[in-house]
């Protein structure tokens, strides 16, 4: 079997997420981090999380609240029950304590201050948990991603900036999400007028798409 490789997806913290400090002086972030039937777009397709996604996922190993993805910087975890992670028919629901050291302060105060806004979870699918339609936006037709199940969550993450942008991590994580698409050519065939044909289709989409939303 192929190994299945990580993604990550990023919201507003001001959609979804809060930072509060509780009476005895504890540093929560809580809210949804995953959200159902919400479809979000980027890399010229949308994408919409069906609800159960999470089911398989969350009953799997234990998750852990970084800063920026980091590994170095854990803020809570599941282990030690600063991190709850609970699915419900909206999505996944968390809520993190975070550490009281400096590191957990100076990122809460980032949060509540709003200077970090943005929330991130890394994940990955098999191809059996993914599926592809199209959705007519303006009239045109846009590649549509439905993730039906999650093989793993790893990790939440408060990050600076949503999917990487302009990063070879963001080049990365749009080449995992259109892999298995059929409305997106075949990439390994570059050189064919085919394929440049369809990639010329898939840009001339991505521009409608920006012009539409």
């Amino acid at each position: 079997m192929a190994k299945l490789e990580r993604e990550v997806r990023a919201h507003n913290f001001s959609k979804e997420m809060r930072a509060e400090k509780t009476e005895d002086g504890k540093m929560t972030v809580e809210g949804y981090a995953i959200v159902y039937n919400q479809p979000a777009n980027g890399w010229g397709f949308r994408e919409v999380i069906l609800p159960g996604a999470a089911t398989k996922a969350l009953l799997k190993g234990e998750r852990f609240y970084l800063y920026q993805h980091n590994t170095e910087m854990p803020l809570a975890r599941e282990g030690i029950e600063t991190l709850e992670a609970k699915e419900d028919e909206k999505g996944v629901y968390i809520k993190a304590t975070f550490v009281n050291n400096q590191r957990g302060r100076d990122v809460y105060e980032d949060i509540n201050s709003g200077l970090v806004d943005k929330q991130s979870f890394a994940f990955n699918c098999s191809s059996d948990g993914v599926e592809w339609d199209q959705e007519e936006v303006g009239g045109v037709k846009i590649p549509l991603r439905k993730i039906r199940e999650f093989e793993n969550i790893y990790e939440f993450s408060a990050v600076t900036w949503p999917f990487y942008s302009g990063t070879d991590i963001e080049s990365k994580n749009k080449e995992i999400a259109l892999r298995n698409c059929p409305f997106a050519g075949t990439p390994e065939k570059k050189d064919s007028s085919t394929e440049s044909k369809n990639l010329m289709e898939l840009r001339k989409k991505q521009i409608k798409l920006q012009e539409l939303l």
